[in-house]
């Protein structure tokens, strides 16, 4: 019990993070894109800013760092001995608040093992708030690891995290392939994209299930695919708990016929791209639903897919309820269940796994 008490504690304190103490760094200013270019003298800036960075730097994280379930604490030497100092050839990608790469652990016997490092970014100068960076860290380390839904095969699995100079998470994964270099493939067909919209869609009714409030928009998140085209949620944003956590921005009563129908929207998000071949490219005044009552009204899938008249205007109409006003739309249930029916493909994962009630 005391071991639980302590791990609780240690997670408030880590979503409570001051995010100076990873925006203001010396390497992080002269490490800044715009010091690179020659934009901004880091000497004049760090003459500027000596005051402040003289509270921050090199201060360090003022409480001692814990495992979290089977999540291990790493240091910052053994996330730089991971990604080989993060060097340019271990870059993947940018994400929402960071950047991912490639990096490499001993297995023992095995050999090297290659997992996935993603990181938050406090970029200098920074354009907006860093402060809700660390309750985003934490968050995620809660979801992945205190909640049964690790077990989940469409989440990814945490290996470890990292809080000492740089905010960064270890999954146990092998980078593939991103949904959206795949998406005008004339390789990945009608019934392989079924398999993803399905899987995904199930992924979003256990979520929904336990109330877990997640933005996952479609391809504009990192989906990535196998070559048997199973997928793997790798970045998202985390808005509410259940209230079962007993966290303060708790899922609501509201929510919880909220965010059913949200993730509906999403997956309606993520079946447009797929039946369209066309990455989401809509412009943010615009919402999905003008864009789809520009295309042909009986079947907006893509004339390369060899598919029946029924199923194209069956998908299309279902797209259209997902993306249709919030009062007006199914729950993420009800569109699993109608998605199953028009694929004919079951995912061979249940739908029901144990929680953990509480930190």
């Amino acid at each position: 019990m005391a071991e639980a008490d302590g791990v609780g504690a240690f997670l408030h304190n880590l979503g409570n993070l001051d995010s100076g103490l990873f925006y203001y760094q010396m390497d992080n200013i002269r490490s800044s894109h715009m010091v690179k270019i020659g934009r901004l003298d880091p000497a004049e800036v760090i003459r500027t800013l000596k005051p402040t960075l003289k509270r921050y730097d090199g201060k360090g994280v003022p409480f001692q760092g814990l495992n979290v379930g089977n999540a291990k604490n790493l240091s910052y030497d053994v996330l730089e001995k991971i990604t080989n100092k993060f060097c340019s050839e271990n870059f993947i990608q940018e994400v929402r608040h960071g950047r991912l790469f490639r990096g490499f652990i001993d297995a023992g016997q095995e050999g090297q093992r290659e997992v996935t490092v993603k990181t938050w970014d406090f970029v200098f100068p920074g354009v907006h708030s860093y402060d809700t960076y660390p309750r985003k860290f934490r968050d995620e380390i809660i979801l992945l690891e205190r909640s049964e839904i690790k077990s989940h095969p469409f989440l990814v699995e945490l290996f470890g995290f990292c809080f000492e100079k740089k905010l960064a998470v270890v999954y146990d994964l092998k980078f593939n392939t991103p949904l959206c270099e795949l998406l005008t493939s004339a390789e990945f067909g009608w019934k392989e994209r079924m398999k993803v919209a399905t899987d995904y869609a199930l992924l979003l009714k256990t979520l929904s299930r336990e109330q877990f409030d997640l933005s996952c928009n479609g391809s504009e998140d990192i989906i990535i695919i196998d070559k048997e085209y199973n997928i793997k949620l790798v970045d998202f944003s985390l808005y509410a708990f259940p209230q079962t956590l007993g966290i303060r921005y708790s899922a609501t009563t509201s929510d919880n016929t909220f965010i059913p129908k949200a993730y509906a929207f999403e997956l309606g998000v993520l079946l447009l791209e797929l039946i369209t071949k066309k990455e989401r490219a809509w412009k943010s005044e615009r919402h999905p639903g003008y864009y789809i009552s520009k295309m042909n009204q009986s079947s907006i899938v893509a004339e390369s897919f060899e598919i029946d008249a029924d199923t194209g205007t069956t998908i299309t109409q279902l797209i259209q309820s997902c993306v249709n006003h919030v009062d007006e739309r199914p729950d993420i249930d009800r569109v699993f269940d109608k998605l199953v029916s028009i694929t004919g493909y079951r995912p061979a994962v249940s739908d029901s796994y144990p929680w953990i009630d509480s930190l």
